[in-house]
């Protein structure tokens, strides 16, 4: 399924807003059971601000293309 650029832009601040809403700041265990050594294990995560660009997969580009770094706060703040 192909979007334009404005309807991935709605899209993204839509679940920003389900994320605010379900996830931020909220923290899950999640418990699974290994299957080489069948042993119980756990891990916790945590969902931050800094993550919400990690989990759309999307970049942020300058004017010029270049990728920006370090701007996932940005990123979901905008």
């Amino acid at each position: 399924m192909k979007f334009t650029k404005e309807d991935a832009r709605r899209r993204v601040l839509n679940c920003a807003k389900q994320y605010q809403q379900k996830l931020l700041n909220k923290k899950l265990i999640i418990i699974y059971r290994e299957r080489q050594d069948n042993a119980i294990r756990y891990i916790e995560v945590v969902f931050h601000e800094r993550n919400y660009q990690h989990l759309t997969g999307l970049e942020l580009v300058d004017k010029e293309g270049n990728v920006l770094r370090n701007q996932s706060m940005n990123f979901y703040r905008k």
